[in-house]
């Protein structure tokens, strides 16, 4: 899977948007809404990728969500583009500076090779 997709999931899985130990927090919340606000800034607020970012945030299990995030940023070719790539590099950048991070990314790249 792509590494924008890698990204997003895992930082929602460590629990970005909810109950996420105070180390490292900081700097994985900033880096998760800078990928929101890439993605809007780049192709506008109501795109699909941020609409299926928001429904995967209340539905952190739905491996579908997780495959249409992942098919979105195909289709918009998110995923080639050097801007995104580069804050999604810093999101997994912060999600590797602590544990609970570590552990989401590793989840999902195995559910990834496993689906």
């Amino acid at each position: 899977m792509d590494p924008i997709s890698t990204a997003i999931i895992a930082a929602v899985s460590a629990g970005v948007t909810s109950g996420m130990t105070a180390v490292g927090k900081e700097a994985i919340l900033d880096a998760y809404k800078g990928i929101k606000n890439a993605i809007k800034s780049k192709f506008g607020k109501d795109n699909n990728i941020s609409k299926t970012i928001k429904d995967f945030e209340v539905d952190l299990k739905s491996k579908g969500r997780q495959l249409l995030l992942a098919e979105h940023i195909a289709t918009a070719e998110a995923n080639q583009d050097p801007d995104i790539l580069k804050v999604a590099q810093k999101l997994t950048e912060a999600l590797q500076s602590t544990e609970t991070g570590r552990k989401a990314i590793a989840k999902f790249q195995v559910d990834a090779r496993n689906a």
